[in-house]
């Protein structure tokens, strides 16, 4: 779980700076709500 945060965590900062933000932003929510 913790490899899965960390990597989460360094995909939002990469994403953070493109237009698709909000929609991964998304589905991330989604994966955590799945979870």
């Amino acid at each position: 779980f913790y490899s899965f945060l960390t990597l989460s965590v360094s995909r939002f900062i990469s994403i953070s700076s493109t237009p698709n933000f909000i929609q991964q932003f998304n589905s991330i929510q989604s994966k955590r709500t799945q979870m």
